[in-house]
Protein backbone atom coordinates (compact mmCIF):
# COMPACT_ATOMS: atom_id res chain seq x y z
CA UNK A 1 0.00 0.00 0.00
CA UNK A 2 1.41 2.80 -1.07
CA UNK A 3 -1.07 5.43 0.75
CA UNK A 4 -0.20 3.81 4.13
CA UNK A 5 -3.77 3.63 4.21
CA UNK A 6 -6.33 0.59 3.73
CA UNK A 7 -9.36 -0.95 4.82
CA UNK A 8 -10.06 -3.22 7.51
CA UNK A 9 -13.38 -5.77 7.64
CA UNK A 10 -14.93 -7.47 10.10
CA UNK A 11 -14.23 -4.50 12.60
CA UNK A 12 -16.24 -2.84 14.49
CA UNK A 13 -18.52 -3.43 17.53
CA UNK A 14 -18.40 -1.40 21.07
CA UNK A 15 -14.45 -0.42 20.81
CA UNK A 16 -15.53 1.47 17.71
CA UNK A 17 -18.65 2.32 18.91
CA UNK A 18 -18.47 3.81 22.15
CA UNK A 19 -15.80 6.21 21.25
CA UNK A 20 -18.03 7.81 18.69
CA UNK A 21 -20.79 8.11 20.82
CA UNK A 22 -18.61 9.75 23.27
CA UNK A 23 -17.57 12.70 21.03
CA UNK A 24 -21.33 12.83 19.64
CA UNK A 25 -22.85 13.13 23.12
CA UNK A 26 -20.02 15.79 23.85
CA UNK A 27 -21.00 18.05 20.68
CA UNK A 28 -24.80 17.71 21.87
CA UNK A 29 -24.22 18.42 25.44
CA UNK A 30 -22.09 21.36 23.60
CA UNK A 31 -25.20 22.32 21.61
CA UNK A 32 -28.00 22.45 24.73
CA UNK A 33 -25.56 24.40 26.53
CA UNK A 34 -25.50 21.56 29.47
CA UNK A 35 -25.36 17.78 30.30
CA UNK A 36 -27.87 15.34 29.26
CA UNK A 37 -27.28 12.76 31.35
CA UNK A 38 -28.54 9.04 30.31
CA UNK A 39 -28.61 9.45 26.65
CA UNK A 40 -30.83 6.25 26.45
CA UNK A 41 -34.07 7.49 27.82
CA UNK A 42 -34.19 10.29 24.55
CA UNK A 43 -33.27 7.74 22.35
CA UNK A 44 -36.28 5.30 23.83
CA UNK A 45 -38.84 7.23 24.10
CA UNK A 46 -37.63 8.99 20.13
CA UNK A 47 -37.73 5.07 18.86
CA UNK A 48 -41.24 4.82 19.96
CA UNK A 49 -42.92 7.67 19.32
CA UNK A 50 -41.51 9.38 16.18
CA UNK A 51 -37.79 9.62 16.13
CA UNK A 52 -37.80 8.00 12.30
CA UNK A 53 -40.55 10.25 10.74
CA UNK A 54 -40.90 13.71 9.94
CA UNK A 55 -39.21 15.94 7.81
CA UNK A 56 -35.92 15.49 9.78
CA UNK A 57 -35.63 12.68 11.79
CA UNK A 58 -33.62 12.39 14.67
CA UNK A 59 -32.89 8.46 14.41
CA UNK A 60 -32.90 6.04 10.82
CA UNK A 61 -34.10 2.98 11.29
CA UNK A 62 -31.97 0.13 10.24
CA UNK A 63 -34.66 -2.51 8.54
CA UNK A 64 -32.60 -5.25 6.79
CA UNK A 65 -29.28 -7.21 7.71
CA UNK A 66 -28.08 -8.80 10.33
CA UNK A 67 -24.95 -9.23 13.02
CA UNK A 68 -24.38 -12.77 12.77
CA UNK A 69 -26.71 -13.17 15.61
CA UNK A 70 -29.82 -10.93 15.05
CA UNK A 71 -31.65 -9.80 12.52
CA UNK A 72 -32.72 -6.63 11.87
CA UNK A 73 -36.57 -5.55 11.60
CA UNK A 74 -38.43 -2.30 11.98
CA UNK A 75 -38.14 -0.30 15.17
CA UNK A 76 -35.92 -1.01 18.07
CA UNK A 77 -34.23 -4.39 17.69
CA UNK A 78 -31.17 -6.53 19.21
CA UNK A 79 -29.00 -6.21 15.65
CA UNK A 80 -28.97 -2.60 15.64
CA UNK A 81 -30.69 -0.91 18.70
CA UNK A 82 -32.57 2.09 17.69
CA UNK A 83 -30.57 2.77 14.71
CA UNK A 84 -28.49 5.18 13.74
CA UNK A 85 -28.56 9.24 14.41
CA UNK A 86 -28.56 12.24 12.50
CA UNK A 87 -26.42 14.19 14.59
CA UNK A 88 -28.12 17.75 14.19
CA UNK A 89 -31.67 16.61 14.09
CA UNK A 90 -31.02 14.66 17.58
CA UNK A 91 -29.69 17.88 18.80
CA UNK A 92 -33.20 19.68 17.54
CA UNK A 93 -34.85 16.73 19.15
CA UNK A 94 -33.33 16.95 22.50
CA UNK A 95 -33.79 20.66 22.79
CA UNK A 96 -37.33 20.19 21.81
CA UNK A 97 -37.80 17.58 25.14
CA UNK A 98 -36.33 20.64 26.88
CA UNK A 99 -32.21 19.76 27.26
Amino acid sequence: NVTGFSFQTFWGGTSFAAPQMNGVTSLLCQGTHGRIGLLNVPLYILSGTNGYRGRNPPLRDIKTGDNWYWSARPGYDQASGVGVPDVADLLEALRDFGY
